[in-house]
């Protein structure tokens, strides 16, 4: 069971998007509505389901339909609710949450998600939420096709500013125009905008459906199956322990890691039982004059790289692989080929002189395997 979430700006594709995955990939789409199952089968409260029907709550779902409907309208049902209420759940999850358990052999596709807490009960089950975003342009064109019936002539290569001019010079077309900005302004709103900057994936405009279907294969939609890689994983991992730095200039990371198995961590900062960084302990990162990636030895701040080998010893680090969210220094470099570890992965580039050997140098030259990790977050 796969699950795609869809969030996106106002007409930017959104029902085409879900359109595609159900009619192409056979995906069952669950609408977000404020309907009731009833009111989209038409079924109302004296009717038996039949045998293709299953039974939640009090909605109705045909589980041989394409399309199911969700009703988030849940303050006449809080009642029936109390107890699960009381630890944190409502009605919507509920239904949702039993939807997909009852039907776990088929693939989903939800949509419009609009809240974090409709995210809740979906990150706990095989899901990522996919963002779809275009042109202001291109998305007011599609608002006027979608509810005015008005086809512009000249959509291609224009800009925002030629479409307001045009729009402007008519009265009527004007008007369009301002009720476009409201219901943009409505539909897509700062808590919009936070979950398509949390997506996993994103999807920046597209010609045709053809296009579209495009860019969804390049991220492998549908095969996708929304599990981290071992460097994915470990790499986060990296990134969370960097948030226990006290360094005021960077926070470094590092996951040393053996047969998939963790076994040790480590961030940058001063010595214990010293002066945290961020509190004045070191003298090098809290003068404004000193260049990056210079002047390391005034620096009393202990690198990520050589906490965790501090931490998990020579015996242990052989033959072990090392990840770190910033690309060693020299200094860390020597002491990971000292410790016999094999391969290096890293995030992000440690900026070093054009004119002095590089860690990646002195790394390879010792055999050790030095990879870049790339997000696998992906806009396209």
């Amino acid at each position: 069971m796969t699950i795609i979430g869809i969030v996106g700006t106002a007409c930017s594709g959104k029902e085409t998007l879900v359109n595609l995955l159900v009619n192409k990939y056979g995906y069952k789409h669950i609408n977000l509505t404020k309907y009731s199952l009833h009111d989209t089968l038409k079924l109302d409260n004296n009717t038996e389901p039949e045998d293709n029907t299953k039974k939640v709550e009090n909605c109705i779902i045909d589980i041989t339909s394409n399309n199911y409907s969700i009703n988030t309208d849940i303050d006449d049902q809080k009642e029936q609710n109390k107890d699960l209420n009381k630890i944190g759940n409502n009605s919507f999850n509920i239904k949702l949450f039993q939807l997909l358990l009852s039907n776990w052999k088929y693939n989903y596709v939800i949509s419009p998600i609009t809240k974090e807490s409709e995210l809740e009960i979906l990150q706990k089950t095989s899901f990522f939420l996919l963002s779809i975003d275009d042109s202001t342009s291109s998305r007011f064109i599609k608002y006027c096709n979608k509810y005015h019936n008005i086809e512009h002539k000249h959509t291609n290569n224009l800009l925002n500013e030629d479409i307001y001019k045009y729009y402007l010079n008519n009265e009527y077309l004007k008007n369009i125009l301002f009720e476009f900005l409201v219901y943009e302004n409505k539909k897509s709103d700062y808590s919009i905008r936070k979950l398509m900057n949390n997506a996993d994936y994103h999807l920046y405009g597209y010609e045709n459906i053809q296009d579209l279907e495009n860019k969804l294969i390049n991220i492998n939609i549908p095969n996708i199956i929304h599990r981290p890689s071992w460097d994915e994983y470990f790499m986060k991992l990296a990134w969370l322990t960097s948030k226990r730095s006290n360094c005021i200039r960077r926070k470094v990371g590092s996951v040393l890691v053996k047969n998939n198995r963790i076994i040790s961590t480590g961030y940058n900062g001063t010595p214990t039982a010293t002066t945290n960084c961020f509190e004045g302990g070191c003298i090098r990162c809290t003068n404004i004059n000193v260049i990056n990636g210079t002047n390391l030895e005034y620096c009393n701040c202990i690198h990520a790289e050589s906490n965790v080998l501090f931490y998990a010893g020579k015996d242990k680090c052989e033959d072990s692989i090392l990840y770190v969210t910033c690309l060693p220094c020299l200094t860390c470099a020597k002491h990971i080929i000292q410790c016999g570890i094999i391969k290096v992965i890293y995030s992000t580039k440690y900026l070093m002189d054009e004119n002095r050997p590089t860690s990646i140098d002195i790394l390879h030259n010792s055999n050790v395997e030095v990879i870049q990790f790339h997000n696998s977050s992906k806009f396209i």
